[in-house]
């Protein structure tokens, strides 16, 4: 199936396959076995749609992923331009590339106490293990 050929499914068949190939965490099953999911089809400033039409305020902004709001064109473009140069580099391993340094540099002026350095983290496991190892470093390593 291509993308655009998942982007004609109609609602009814999305929340059937939902039910049928996604486990939703923080979600009673029994429930969402019984009455399937809400189908969000779109979304512009706060506002969010479903797949029945009906408007509802976006109130955790997409789980706090969101808090600018949907739909916005200059951050679409320059999501754009970047995917298109280069959409993703880890840092692991002594790997950078500009984007993050960037943002870094600009953290830190804005950071309302002294700060060095800059950590960014890809999951919350990752950011964990950074964690353990920097405590250790502090604590074993001066």
């Amino acid at each position: 199936m291509t993308t655009s050929t998942a982007l004609l499914r109609n609602a009814p068949d999305l929340a059937e396959l939902d039910r049928r190939y996604l486990f939703h965490p923080f979600t009673a099953l029994a429930d969402h076995e019984r009455n399937g999911p809400m189908v969000i089809t779109e979304g512009e400033g706060v506002w969010l749609k479903d797949d029945k039409g009906d408007s509802y305020i976006d109130s955790m902004a997409g789980l706090w992923c969101v808090n600018v709001g949907y739909g916005r064109r200059e951050i679409a473009d320059a999501i754009h331009a970047q995917v298109l140069k280069l959409p993703y580099y880890h840092s692991f391993t002594s790997m950078a590339s500009e984007p993050p340094i960037l943002l870094a540099e600009k953290l830190i002026e804005m950071a309302p106490v002294p700060m060095s350095k800059v950590f960014f983290g890809n999951s919350g496991s990752d950011a964990n293990d950074t964690q353990v190892k920097l405590v250790w470093y502090y604590n074993n390593a001066r």
